[in-house]
């Protein structure tokens, strides 16, 4: 009567739910501004990352295709990582997306895991509407500007994300694309 403990029901922590995409907002520079600035910074030899971005924006934007904010995919995917696991990479997809494997970019830290890139490429299949999407990017901005990442970590079948980012400043994501593993939902 007097030493009684009471029960305590532990609920186990909901399981956490995928980013929900949204749409992107304007682009800074109208089609014909990004044009004339494009050529005028071409004809004086100047390169700029922060072009490249919006000219990726606009054109996911004219597609009426969807993005996902960076820190919310990161945030879940932190949600999601085995406890074994001491980081999440964006992975470089292809040959021609990786990066000096001596550069590291250590972004935004979640306590017991860190977002950087690696480059040793990206290995398991990705959906078909995957690789559609990252042939159109390719062809509307050309081969030369923009690199894809994969999010990635050590799991069997972690849920990644597709991202874009200029070729110049790859810590610029733009996350395009999520799927399920290994059923491509």
């Amino acid at each position: 009567m007097f030493n009684r403990r009471k029960e305590v029901v532990v609920e186990a922590p909901a399981a956490p739910s995928v980013p929900t995409p949204t749409t992107l907002p304007e682009p800074s520079l109208g089609e014909m501004e990004r044009e004339e600035y494009a050529k005028v910074a071409e004809e004086i030899g100047f390169k700029s990352s922060a072009l490249v971005s919006d000219k990726i924006r606009a054109y996911l934007r004219s597609r009426d295709n969807r993005v996902y904010h960076l820190e919310e995919v990161e945030g879940f995917l932190a949600q999601q990582m085995p406890n074994n696991c001491r980081s999440i990479c964006w992975v470089a997809l292809r040959t021609e997306d990786r990066i000096d494997p001596n550069w590291w970019y250590l972004g935004r830290d979640y306590g017991h895991c860190i977002v950087g890139f690696q480059g040793h490429g990206y290995s398991r299949p990705l959906p078909l509407p995957a690789l559609y999407l990252v042939r159109d990017i390719e062809q509307k901005l050309g081969k030369n500007e923009v690199s894809f990442f994969v999010s990635d970590y050590a799991s069997a079948m972690p849920d990644p994300f597709l991202a874009v980012a200029p070729r110049e400043n790859i810590t610029d994501l733009t996350v395009i694309f999520h799927w399920d593993e290994p059923n491509f939902r």
